[in-house]
């Protein structure tokens, strides 16, 4: 008996049938994702050329919403690395990109380049919006460059630890901030987890950076970590006029209330590294102000330095520095005249100008004979060249400080 024969009765006639058995047909089962009910298909971009470009842009923001719809940002990072890969990018700079957190590759950039890979083309050849590629290169640069900066903090580490290089102060900034910003990463990265239970309110980072003693150097490294991020949320959640529909787009998986969570995040962090920086300013001490040299504050005075007709020879500019009374005669006007130091400062010199005399008591009065009057005036202590000069019977004039080439520097007493 054959196998395939069985031994079933046929109906009515009690007897076997001895026929094969005849299986029927099967048809194709076509899976679905259930969700594609809402979604629809994965965008597919064969013939997109006969496409108007309001149908080719429909379709792209509908590819950024299938891909964040059904990805998580950090699911289509490798497609963005196949991108690179394909489009000419050093191993270096790939290797720089994945040094990155995964939280820094957005949304946008991923589907964006899962798009790329399947066919879609840069920009339609009827459009004038800008080309795709040349917003992704940029997006990937940024990163690529944060990478770069990632990974010699990294081999400063590793040679400061091998003994062979001790690392610069910036390298010790540097490596410190990230071990700071590790908790926020971890906080923030909540919100791609689950941006439905994600707490903005979540994570005291004024507290954290207390904790950590976290500096200005710090918070300025920081800062640098999460600024782009938060003007990307700042532009979602006020577009104003000017509105980046691919940004939009790219992010519209989430909900207006969860972009506005994300928001305050960033708001936080930022704000955070911001106050830190605004204490430090504060609290800086000023930087004294270095005295100018005795040399500096003479160069321009002009004076006499000596005189043939008088017999009289200046004393050093310098020596009128720091002293209480300058004795001075002009040898143009035959003026004798004294200049006297405020109670606050001692005289000092501004350019070719005398500074900080009381010009009540700065006065000059006219010498008849200046060849006998002044012939011992060199040797004539502070009290006797008082008396001298209040011997002379002529009318006094208050001084101006102002010193030229007529007037020689006679005497300068402390």
């Amino acid at each position: 008996m054959a196998k395939s024969a069985t031994k079933s009765k046929a109906k009515g006639t009690g007897k076997i049938s001895l026929a094969p058995r005849v299986k029927k047909p099967t048809t194709a089962r076509k899976p679905m994702i259930l969700d594609e009910k809402y979604t629809g298909a994965e965008p597919v971009w064969d013939s997109w050329e006969k496409w108007s470009v309001e149908r080719f842009r429909k379709e792209q923001h509908r590819g950024f919403y299938y891909y964040n719809y059904h990805n998580a940002p950090r699911e289509l990072i490798p497609n963005v690395i196949k991108w690179m890969e394909t489009n000419g990018y050093a191993k270096e700079d790939i290797r720089s990109f994945k040094e990155c957190p995964d939280w820094m590759t957005t949304s946008t950039m991923g589907s964006l380049a899962t798009m790329l890979l399947r066919g879609m083309p840069t920009k339609h050849t009827q459009s004038e919006e800008r080309d795709n590629a040349d917003w992704l290169r940029e997006k990937i640069g940024e990163l690529v460059a944060k990478g770069k900066t990632l990974i010699e903090s990294k081999k400063n580490d590793e040679k400061r630890t091998s003994g062979t290089v001790q690392p610069s102060i910036q390298d010790r900034i540097r490596a410190s901030a990230y071990l700071i910003a590790e908790d926020i990463d971890t906080w923030l990265e909540g919100f791609t987890k689950d941006p439905e239970k994600f707490d903005p309110k979540g994570f005291n980072v004024v507290a954290h950076f207390k904790g950590k003693e976290a500096n200005q150097a710090h918070a300025r490294v920081i800062r640098e970590f999460y600024v782009e991020l938060k003007a990307e949320y700042d532009q979602l959640v006020n577009p104003g006029k000017s509105k980046d529909e691919q940004l939009i787009e790219g992010y519209k998986t989430y909900t207006k209330g969860q972009q506005r969570n994300m928001l305050a995040a960033l708001t936080e962090v930022v704000a955070a590294c911001d106050m830190l920086l605004q204490t430090a300013k504060v609290a800086r001490k000023v930087r004294a102000k270095k005295a100018p040299s005795k040399e500096k504050l003479v160069s321009k005075i002009k004076y006499k330095a000596t005189d043939d007709r008088f017999k009289l020879v200046s004393i050093k500019p310098e020596d009128v520095l720091q002293s209480l009374e300058l004795w001075v005669f002009n040898s143009k006007t035959r003026k004798l005249g004294c200049y006297v130091a405020t109670d606050l400062a001692s005289l000092s010199i501004k350019g070719t100008t005398i500074v900080n005399f009381d010009e009540s008591k700065s006065v000059a009065k006219t010498v008849r004979k200046p060849e006998e009057f002044l012939r011992d005036v060199k040797s004539l202590p502070k009290t006797k060249m008082r008396k001298l000069y209040e011997s002379i019977n002529s009318v006094e004039t208050k001084l101006n400080g102002r010193i030229n080439a007529d007037m020689l520097l006679l005497k300068a007493y402390n």
